[in-house]
């Protein structure tokens, strides 16, 4: 996301994407490195969501503050440093506007932190969800998502699906699926 003169990124993603190259290189495809990154969000403290970070070190992390102390239940203390710490945690807790025409919202019931990211674009709202909505169908049926794994209160996450869906996005980027029209 591009907004003010700020290059933000949502949901680095697992190790492996950054230790065999993949996602400096999709970077370098939109003309960035990681040395561009002002933003690093996390859309909640799952490995697969966060283990790249570590690309980003020193950067700002927008995450909300009751996922560094999930992170650290659901791991161990010293895997939330490695991959939470390493960067400045900017922790959020309710609706937030970090630009123009980013907003964060809570989102939770798949973690008890989970946010989503709104992007403002002439085109529309788009909704960054994370495992908020895992795969398409979660969304369009107002389903629990339970693809990749079980969310931690199935009827919280039911109404952060509504939550999201009253917004009207036109486009939706889920955690683990191709972004989709609704």
């Amino acid at each position: 996301i591009r907004d003010e003169n700020e290059n933000i990124l949502v949901d680095p993603g697992i190790l492996q994407l950054g230790r065999y190259g993949a996602l400096k290189a999709r970077l370098g495809q939109l003309g960035l490195s990681p040395q561009d990154i002002d933003t690093v969000i996390n859309t909640h403290c799952h490995y697969d969501h966060i283990e790249s970070n570590y690309l980003f070190k020193g950067k700002r992390l927008v995450i909300h503050e009751k996922e560094l102390e999930y992170c650290r239940k659901l791991y161990w203390p010293e895997f939330a440093n490695a991959f939470l710490n390493i960067l400045r945690p900017d922790l959020v807790q309710g609706d937030r506007q970090l630009s123009s025409h980013v907003k964060i919202i809570e989102t939770p019931g798949h973690t008890p932190g989970s946010i989503s990211v709104l992007v403002e674009t002439p085109d529309g709202t788009v909704a960054a969800v994370g495992d908020a909505v895992i795969v398409k169908e979660d969304l369009l049926e107002l389903r629990p998502p339970s693809v990749v794994t079980q969310n931690i209160d199935p009827e919280e996450a039911v109404r952060s699906l509504r939550k999201i869906a009253a917004l009207s996005p036109s486009l939706v980027i889920p955690g683990h699926d191709a972004p989709f029209r609704p």
